[in-house]
């Protein structure tokens, strides 16, 4: 029972998003199947495919379905009044559907949304009849995941981007120990490899987090249970953590190509790179901890000063080292950790003096974000 309890409770954002997603499909499809013209199948097929994992992500997806049924029914009328039902219609209007999704930056998904229905309502009957089958299902599917995604996942994109600079710290402070542990025991280069290659897979995990702290900045443009200083403070903290993804990545393969060399590493600089490691585990350990009170943590300088002194120890013994590939390796690895420890501090220039790319070239989404912004935001 205990084991069946703990398996739920961990999974309890997975769980509650099937049941409303569940929920959801067959409310549209109930709706759909009541009202005349309009198609239950459709509705609750347009439910699923909306539906996401919170308000702002839903509406995204409910704008892009719906316009692409209205694109696909008028460049389907549009071919039945040029060309008439044939084998080149449809040609016609697969190929027209992709260019008029890609114009709408609605992507591959829209393009085939477009197509989808183009051709639904071409098909030899009644095209008036098809096409407000489709339009219908479409509305009701679409309006009924947005009123379920309130529901869709307890908490907000903001909490969530900060959940997942968590789950990645967490990840951090354990490569980080191994790595320690590799040095101190000297590891062949297998051992390293495996290391570089969680190391890759953390880095293509960042995309994951971007996209959620995207989202987060999107969201505090208008919602009032957001900040928006704060939702920048939090993309911040995942810029700063992708950095020091990529430099885990540097050492691991420093150390690698190091060993595959089969070059030696003299003692006393084999213990400091181990004990700088194994700091920057600790730091991120304390981090880890400071996480769990606020989803902005921050380090102090006296926090930071074991691993700065740890680190400048490491640099004053470079120039005993008369190995000149010990050398250019420890500098490399001294430089990477420089990066590590100014990264904690997620206000440094290279975080907050450069501004974040404008998030979306996306034309929906900038017309609704526009939208929620001159009606209903609640910027600072």
């Amino acid at each position: 029972m205990v084991i069946w309890r703990n398996y739920l409770v961990s999974r309890r954002d997975w769980l509650q998003r099937v049941f409303v997603s569940g929920l959801a499909a067959s409310t549209a499809f109930g709706l759909g199947s009541l009202i005349s013209l309009n198609d239950g199948e459709v509705a609750a097929i347009l439910a699923v495919i909306t539906l996401r994992i919170s308000i702002q992500a839903s509406l995204y997806e409910a704008f892009s379905q719906f316009l692409g049924t209205l694109m696909g029914v008028a460049v389907a009328f549009l071919g039945i009044k040029l060309i008439g039902s044939s084998i080149v219609l449809i040609l016609l209007l697969v190929m027209a559907s992709f260019f008029f999704a890609k114009v709408m930056g609605l992507g591959d998904d829209g393009g085939i949304n477009i197509a989808i229905t183009a051709i639904i309502v071409s098909a030899p009957g009644q095209h008036t009849s098809s096409a407000l089958t489709r339009l219908g299902g479409t509305l009701i599917g679409v309006l009924t995941a947005l009123l379920f995604s309130y529901w869709a996942h307890p908490t907000s994109p903001l909490k969530r981007t900060a959940i997942l600079c968590d789950n990645l710290t967490s990840e951090l402070k354990r490569e980080f120990k191994y790595l320690s542990l590799a040095v101190s025991e000297g590891s062949s280069p297998e051992k390293y490899g495996e290391i570089l290659a969680r190391a890759r897979k953390l880095s293509d995990s960042t995309l994951k987090i971007r996209e959620q702290g995207e989202e987060a900045i999107r969201y505090a443009r208008w919602s009032p249970l957001a900040s928006t200083s704060d939702a920048g403070l939090v993309f911040n903290r995942y810029v700063a953590l992708e950095h020091m993804t990529v430099q885990l990545r540097n050492l691991a393969r420093t150390l690698f190509d190091y060993e595959l060399g089969k070059h030696s590493i003299s003692p006393i600089i084999q213990n400091l790179l181990s004990e700088n490691f194994l700091r920057v585990s600790n730091t991120f350990k304390l981090k880890e901890k400071k996480a769990r009170l606020t989803t902005i943590p921050r380090l102090h300088e006296k926090e930071l000063a074991p691993l700065q002194d740890s680190i400048e120890l490491l640099l004053a013994l470079i120039d005993q080292i008369s190995n000149k590939k010990e050398i250019i390796m420890v500098a490399g690895i001294t430089q990477s950790l420089e990066r590590i420890e100014e990264s904690f501090k997620i206000d440094i220039p290279a975080v907050s003096m450069i501004e974040t790319p404008e998030l979306s070239k996306n034309p929906v989404k900038n017309f609704i974000d526009n939208f929620k912004v001159k009606y209903g935001s609640t910027e600072e």
